[in-house]
């Protein structure tokens, strides 16, 4: 409820102490960049779940814009309640060889399973698991990338592969090429073209000839008497007004640039 596993490694175990970072460093850039968790659904022993963690936190750079902490479930009906519950969860990796059935039986959480078709899932061979498990999960959270792992040909499974399916591997444990395209993924859907514009514009050394009073805030700054409203507001509210008599940035009535893009 705190949200300290955004900046610190929060054990799972209770009769564990909290992982107290050493690096101030990596917990000051894990303050500033976005947080969110990759779902990673396969059946995995305790050994190879801590392996797979190992090897995904290694690919971290300090270049990267975002950091995320995998979830892994076990099972196809795991994985959907997991996405329908967890907000954090931005991406999933499909691996091959997981079971369909949770092996836990709680009924306040098997509610929500009753959207899926059992009549139809049932009848699936459990290569199918992975594309159909993208497509479930398209109905419910369509904005989630999906990554499929699989052991059969790329080819054969990128016929049956969801529109939200973003790529497939073929039985690799590629973690850097992996990790690159998570990111990739999460950068474009945190792509915003209208506030990277405005930012721009901002920036940028513009004159101002029309009667507006603020005029990117000339009128503020040299007065001996209201530059408590700039400390109020801060510099780039002022520094990124634009009206059509200033250019602008795109019109509203017949946008062709960044609100078009937005």
């Amino acid at each position: 409820m705190s949200n300290a596993y955004r900046s610190k490694t929060i054990p799972l175990d209770l009769r564990s102490e909290p992982i107290e970072d050493d690096d101030d460093t990596d917990e000051e850039i894990s303050h500033a960049r976005p947080y969110f968790e990759v779902l990673i659904v396969d059946k995995l022993r305790p050994a190879q779940e801590a392996a797979l963690r190992h090897n995904l936190r290694r690919m971290r750079r300090d270049e990267d814009r975002f950091i995320y902490e995998p979830i892994v479930v076990p099972s196809f009906e795991d994985a959907i309640i997991a996405v329908a519950h967890n907000y954090n969860i931005q991406a999933v990796v499909a691996r091959y060889g997981f079971p369909f059935r949770s092996q836990h039986n709680m009924a306040l959480l098997h509610r929500y399973l009753s959207r899926l078709d059992d009549d139809a899932l049932a009848n699936l061979e459990p290569d199918q698991y992975g594309p159909q498990l993208a497509r479930c999960i398209g109905q419910i959270r369509p904005e989630l990338d999906v990554y499929l792992v699989t052991d059969r040909s790329v080819e054969d499974i990128a016929g049956h592969a969801a529109d939200n399916c973003r790529r497939v591997f073929y039985n690799q444990e590629d973690y850097f090429e992996l990790h690159l395209n998570i990111l990739r993924g999460i950068n474009d859907r945190w792509d915003t073209p209208f506030f990277s514009a405005l930012r721009e514009y901002s920036r940028q050394p513009t004159g101002v000839f029309h009667a507006m009073p603020i005029s990117r805030g000339k009128s503020i700054t040299k007065s001996h008497w209201i530059r408590d409203m700039l400390d109020f507001y801060g510099l780039n509210i002022f520094l990124a007004e634009t009206s059509a008599t200033s250019g602008g940035l795109d019109s509203l009535l017949e946008p062709t640039g960044p609100i078009k893009k937005a």
